[in-house]
């Protein structure tokens, strides 16, 4: 991530949410809503992050129930956003770049990203 596209990226998550909003994809909102708290907890934006995984939770438990992976997931997020795979990742993939000074060998291994 180059300097400066944390803003955008956040940003971007929830443009989707207006877009979904103004288009009347109501039935899609529970997948918006998640996307969003996704890029705000990838950031470590601790309100965003617990406002829309909350948003998202309640919106996929409608859609696919309470026990579906992805509801839980938001859950989470929403309550104990620092156990979240996603919480902070930016600055936790910056650090583990300056300590192996700019190689990242296995990076997104390590942090569980890979398929995210």
């Amino acid at each position: 991530m180059l300097a400066g596209e944390k803003e955008t990226d956040a940003e971007q998550g929830d443009e989707l949410i207006r877009l979904y909003q103004e288009e009347k994809f109501d039935i899609y909102m529970g997948q918006a809503y998640a996307r969003a708290a996704l890029l705000h907890s990838l950031m470590g934006d601790v309100e965003e992050t617990r406002v829309l995984a909350r948003k998202a939770a309640d919106a996929l438990r409608f859609e696919f129930g309470e026990e579906h992976e992805d509801t839980r997931a938001m859950k989470v997020l929403a309550e104990d956003r620092e156990s979240h795979w996603s919480w902070d990742a930016v600055r936790r993939f910056e650090e583990m770049m300056e300590r192996e000074g700019g190689r990242g060998e296995g990076g997104r291994e390590r942090m569980g990203m890979m398929g995210r």
